[in-house]
């Protein structure tokens, strides 16, 4: 899922952890706590995805989710 997609779903609190991270000193971390929150609940979604789609699994799994579900969105 793109960066982009990830910020239109969480608009609001993007925002708040921008003027977080600016007010006072700087500081950075609320928005690479957000990035990274953000990252991985996509990453467990596409696993959620990923395992409800593939019925049989073969002992190559592994590979075969990567590339079979690539174009899935």
């Amino acid at each position: 899922m793109p960066v982009e997609t990830l910020v239109h779903h969480n608009q609001a609190l993007y925002y708040k952890v921008l003027q977080d991270s600016h007010a006072g000193a700087v500081d950075c971390r609320p928005f690479i706590d957000f990035v990274l929150d953000a990252l991985a609940n996509s990453l467990y979604k596409y696993i959620d995805v990923a395992t409800q789609t593939v019925v049989d699994v073969p002992a190559n799994v592994g590979v075969n989710v990567g590339v079979n579900l690539r174009g899935c969105r």
